[in-house]
């Protein structure tokens, strides 16, 4: 077994001894590894009183009589052990906590340091951008706060006395009499405190009055002139609740505080409001909400106001259902076929989103609106004319009655619908004969060879099926005349079957 010497531990407090002018002796905390060549390492790297560099950790960079072994800041020689606690958010004794052991009073939020806060209420020890007194109107300008001079007529309440300019009072009984305005001073009570301000040192500050119990917080609480004189009741907070014995009404208890939830009808003052609330009905889950509203009392997730979380079976709101319109459209999931598109609802119509396998208005049919469409590009911009018809049997040449036209004076591209309102179900057709005319007057058919020009881009849809050129029986109408229109055959059957297909 490997053995060790004792390793002592010499401390030696930094001492600061005048032995001269201008000279001074330090001695520094070392750790002796009972080697005595003055390093506290020990030459391993198993972590025991070393870091295994082959220097002496226990150093005292700030001179402040503490070594890094027991000082927690060694650059600031205002941070030891050794150092008093003050009210700086600063861990000033390296007790681990930063603040402890001071007075905790409560504070407001003083932005323009004019020693009155505003806001809510906090638990400090005074740190500095905070006041022990409210009631600043006007937390951007120091010269605006509770008590300060109110210069007449410059319409602004310098002083806070509810929004009156040089301290005046509405006529009436506000001197405190029971008669009319004296003309006299008026006596006020502005924080309902039972004292006027004639004798309230803090009329603001409903706590601070004449014959109030004086606690230690800084302040005079009792308007004789003195601070914490004799105090009956120390500031402090025995149940580590963040509130101390100023509003925590139970200062035993860390569930009982101003900040907590009132429980009501479990006989505590829960939040220091007073009292225990009176509940007509229980709220089980403590959430607000009392059991003649709250849908689930089990839950604290569930109560009227809360945020609905869409489809997931519960319903948090209270509003009687789950479904939610995620889509903003006005109808929820179950009517709405889509509720993550507000286009797309049983309010929509199916003809503002043209042929796009769709279903839009949410009646389980898709591009139901449309019986058949025919679009035609072509070339080069010119005047065209397309003229289109369904066919229910054997194409007949000369018997060719256009349902449908479009013209193009300049374009290139040339369509026509085939609307359900119009032709009704036209599924059980053969098929549509189209027809291209160009030139305006027209002049001829736009054929080569007595046949539809192949250089036109043909796209039909009919029930449900997209086609293109490639689909066209080509035929000729009327070879005297050169008039020709191309077929395509929607429907398999031989009766679909165009008559005098040709290419003649």
């Amino acid at each position: 077994m490997t053995r060790f010497p004792l390793i002592s531990l010499l401390v030696g407090l930094s001492l600061t001894v005048a032995c001269a002018p201008d000279e001074t002796v330090v001695e520094t905390l070392t750790v002796d590894d009972g080697s005595n060549d003055g390093s506290s390492d020990d030459g391993s790297d198993d972590g025991s009183n070393d870091d295994g560099d082959g220097e002496d950790i226990a150093i005292d960079a700030d001179l402040d009589g503490y070594s890094t072994l027991l000082d927690c800041n060694d650059a600031d020689a205002s941070v030891n052990p050794g150092m008093p606690e003050v009210c700086d958010g600063i861990d000033n004794d390296c007790s681990g906590e930063i603040d402890d052991g001071l007075p905790i009073v409560e504070s407001y939020l003083d932005e323009d340091g004019d020693g009155y806060g505003t806001g809510d209420v906090v638990q400090t020890c005074g740190l500095e951008g905070y006041a022990t007194q409210d009631g600043d109107c006007n937390d951007a300008n120091a010269d605006i706060h509770p008590g300060a001079e109110d210069p007449t007529g410059d319409g602004i309440d310098s002083n806070c006395d509810d929004g009156l300019d040089n301290g005046e009072t509405d006529p009436g009984t506000d001197d405190g009499d029971t008669g009319g305005d004296t003309g006299e001073t008026d006596l006020v009570d502005a924080d309902a405190d039972g004292s006027y301000s004639d004798v309230d040192c803090d009329d603001s500050d409903a706590t601070i009055y004449p014959g109030a119990t004086e606690v230690e917080d800084s302040l005079d609480n009792d308007c004789d002139g003195e601070i914490d004189e004799d105090c009956e009741v120390p500031a402090e907070d025995a149940d580590s609740d963040g509130y101390s014995t100023v509003s925590d009404c139970d200062d035993s208890d860390t569930d009982v505080n101003p900040g907590a939830t009132e429980i009501c009808g479990n006989g505590v003052d829960d939040d220091c409001s007073g009292g225990d609330a009176d509940c007509s009905e229980p709220d089980a889950d403590a959430d607000g909400s009392t059991a003649d509203v709250d849908c689930d009392d089990a839950d604290a997730s569930v109560y009227p106001g809360a945020i609905e979380i869409a489809y997931d079976g519960i319903d948090q709101d209270c509003d009687g259902s789950d479904l939610d319109d995620v889509d903003g459209d006005g109808y929820v999931y179950g009517d709405d076929c889509d509720d993550s598109d507000a286009d797309v609802n049983p309010d929509a119509d199916e003809t503002d989103f043209g042929i796009d396998g769709e279903d839009n208005d949410c009646d389980s049919a898709v591009d139901e609106d449309w019986q058949a469409k025919v679009i035609a590009e072509y070339p080069s911009s010119s005047y065209y004319v397309l003229n289109a018809s369904f066919y229910t049997s054997g194409a007949t040449p000369n018997a060719l009655g256009w349902q449908e036209s479009d013209t193009e004076s300049s374009g290139t591209t040339t369509s026509v619908d085939f609307l359900t309102e119009d032709y009704g179900d036209m599924s059980g057709a053969c098929g549509l004969i189209i027809n291209i005319n160009v030139g305006n007057p027209a002049t001829d058919w736009y054929c080569v060879e007595w046949a539809i020009d192949e250089s036109v881009a043909l796209d039909v849809w009919h029930d449900g099926v997209w086609y293109d050129e490639s689909d066209v029986v080509e035929w000729i109408a009327d070879n005297s005349s050169g008039s020709c229109a191309a077929v395509v055959q929607t429907n398999p059957s031989s009766s679909c079957t165009p008559i005098n297909d040709t290419d003649e």
